[in-house]
């Protein structure tokens, strides 16, 4: 739980920055008259996204390994830094910049939805679930402060392109992390249950045939 609780602060120092620093440059680099609506944009925009991956995560809760869905929200984060660094070093283009927004709401679809079921995972049968999700919700929170902070501490010493860049290899390393040393026991799907109940019925009615044909054969 420890681990999980500084992953999520890790992924979230490493999530959260982009989004104001991007409404930032973006304001700089287009006229006054539509940088409020390019801001807005950008802070709006992955709210789309999110809400659509949120619903297909219930559908894939159920048929797809935990981790490899929790493994795409991780991926996100570097991919998406490392666009937005790449944008703004050789393209000044508004509509490109916004639309990495997309890649924020994917993963916090994911990673939203599968915090509390990890944590459930993890404290089965403890009677800390309520502690544990809190300790982790405040992890996301202090990474969040954090990640804003730094973001803009690197923006205004470095540049921008240094920022997203240092934000996004964060988030590569914390991906690394989770792929090599984290992990949790997969609860079966309702599907691998209702299938495991089934083949336990059929041993049981095999089972009983048996011993009922040697009670006939003695």
């Amino acid at each position: 739980i420890v681990l999980f609780a500084v992953l999520t602060f890790t992924y979230h120092l490493a999530n959260a920055g982009p989004a104001p620093l991007l409404a930032q440059y973006v304001a700089s680099i287009t006229p006054d008259d539509t940088s409020l609506t390019w801001t807005s944009a950008i802070m709006i925009l992955w709210f789309l996204p999110q809400a659509a991956t949120s619903f297909l995560m219930t559908y894939a809760i159920d048929r797809f390994d935990h981790k490899r869905i929790m493994t795409v929200a991780f991926v996100t984060v570097p991919v998406r830094c490392a666009a937005i660094a790449l944008l703004v070093e050789f393209s000044n283009s508004p509509w490109a910049l916004v639309s990495t927004q997309t890649l924020e709401g994917i993963g916090a679809g994911v990673y939203d939805v599968m915090i509390p079921i990890v944590v459930q995972k993890m404290t089965k049968g403890s009677g800390r679930f309520g502690f544990a999700f809190g300790f982790i919700v405040a992890m996301w929170r202090i990474g969040h402060g954090c990640s804003v902070l730094l973001g803009e501490s690197l923006a205004q010493s470095f540049g921008y392109v240094a920022s997203f860049t240092t934000l996004g290899v964060i988030g590569f390393l914390n991906l690394v992390v989770f792929v090599l040393f984290f992990n949790f026991d997969q609860e079966p799907s309702p599907v691998k249950e209702e299938k495991e109940i089934e083949d336990r019925r059929t041993l049981s009615v095999t089972s009983s045939s048996r011993d009922f044909g040697r009670t006939l054969s003695v």
